[in-house]
């Protein structure tokens, strides 16, 4: 067995995103996971950039490819509103926040790549987050 870690990028490399207040992003489009993983998790951080205060949390969401449905030459992944949840961080509860999600259901399964999904609930503060994919080989 071997454990595998690879590091979730944002904005073409960086391995944190500081998410402002209210807003969402995408993170790179990460490739090369193992067709023989048992298993995966993913291990989610948020940071407040600030003083948290209530209501200051992230939700993590996955967006795996869902390969060419159309045909049209090129990897689709779901929309925002269809990616699938992981977590939620409160800030306000813990700072930095920190969860390991089991994607357990989906290991072995065709999906190669996927893009992490982060939207900011915060109204005034910046959160950092980043993201870890583990592999059990």
């Amino acid at each position: 067995m071997a454990l595998t870690e690879k590091q979730v990028t944002w904005d073409t490399g960086s391995n944190s995103n500081s998410l402002a207040a209210g807003a969402t992003e995408d993170s790179d489009t990460m490739t090369g996971l193992s067709a023989a993983a048992l298993d995966r998790a993913i291990m989610c951080k948020a940071d407040n950039n600030g003083t948290p205060s209530a209501g200051d949390e992230v939700s993590f969401w996955l967006k795996p490819t869902l390969g060419d449905p159309d045909g049209a030459g090129a990897d689709e992944f779901p929309t925002d509103d269809h990616a699938i949840f992981l977590c939620r961080l409160d800030t306000n509860a813990d700072d930095p926040a920190i969860m390991t999600v089991p994607l357990a259901e989906i290991a072995g399964t065709a999906w190669e790549d996927f893009i992490v999904f982060t939207d900011n609930h915060a109204s005034t503060n910046a959160i950092t987050c980043s993201a870890t994919l583990l592999e059990r080989t």
